[in-house]
């Protein structure tokens, strides 16, 4: 109880250097926070991305009977979800909308020359090489033309995401080396500035952990209001970030961090911990530094 009492009057002598500790943790975490969900939502682009979840097929024939065949003979490939018949009109619609060029000749040349397609989609549990068994099954099909499969062509974007993403998560570590930074300075300048109480202290019998122990009280304390102002401000500022985010790389819809009800707690769990781990580090080692006789 005289240490919980002790931690409490601390706090109460240094409300202000408290206050801005606390602001500045919580500046740090909240940083970690965001950037740890946009890591997060990065890495996982390749799951997300169409082109992982499905193929497009082309069939030799343009019969409907022969297009209904090759869709059965797909539907039984093991990795295979669903599939579906492209029709003339839609392959059309595709084209009018993202090569019009090529749409206007299709039109001058007659519709007969487009080819028969179909869409494959896998299963959503699917691994990568899994995957690339289930394309050279899909490719060795009879009347199948082609397989358009189009993580071919993504592979070095998805890999540049990769890199980001990993990017984004050292960045996330190099924070908190800095947040340990900020919390052994505010504890050196603790002992600093208290150096006669403490001398004081320990000359009445006190033991070192005797002295560090109202410290751990009030990094706790400091640690739960770091939590609560992270899960609050971010909260509050998804709406904003996502604005940012969405201007700043001239995307729309874009939704990096975003978060379920259970993610958003762990998340101010997270932070309590961090950032009570990081007290009880700056502590110890700024009193481990401290020579008292």
């Amino acid at each position: 109880m005289y240490f919980l009492k002790a931690a409490l009057l601390g706090i109460r002598r240094r409300l202000l250097s408290s206050l801005l500790l606390v602001v500045g943790s919580s500046s740090i975490l909240l940083a970690m926070a965001a950037i740890g969900l946009w890591s997060n939502w990065l890495l996982q682009q390749n799951e997300n991305m169409k082109a992982h979840r499905s193929v497009a097929i082309f069939v030799d024939s343009r019969n409907d009977s022969d297009v209904e065949d090759v869709l059965t003979k797909i539907m039984q490939v093991k990795g295979v979800d669903s599939a579906r018949i492209i029709s003339t009109e839609e392959f059309q619609s595709f084209l009018s909308q993202h090569f019009p060029d090529l749409a206007a000749a299709v039109d001058g040349l007659g519709l007969d020359i487009i080819p028969r397609s179909l869409e494959v989609f896998f299963s959503k549990d699917i691994h990568y090489f899994e995957r690339l068994e289930t394309v050279r099954t899909l490719e060795g099909l009879s009347g199948v033309q082609r397989v358009d499969d189009g993580m071919d062509r993504m592979a070095s974007a998805l890999t540049s995401i990769r890199w980001l993403g990993l990017g984004g998560y050292f960045l996330l570590f190099s924070l908190y080396g800095v947040f340990l930074f900020v919390c052994v300075g505010h504890y050196q300048n603790l002992l600093y500035s208290e150096a006669q109480e403490l001398s004081l202290v320990r000359s009445f019998g006190a033991t070192k952990f005797m002295i560090v122990l109202p410290w751990i009280f009030e990094g706790f304390f400091q640690s739960v209001a770091v939590g609560l102002v992270v899960g609050v401000s971010l909260l509050g500022g998804k709406t904003y970030l996502l604005e940012v985010y969405n201007q700043f790389f001239g995307t729309v819809g874009y939704d990096p961090f975003h978060f379920e009800f259970t993610n958003l707690l762990l998340i101010i769990f997270a932070s309590m911990i961090l950032s009570f781990l990081a007290h009880l580090f700056s502590s110890g080692l700024a009193l481990l530094r401290w020579r008292l006789h």
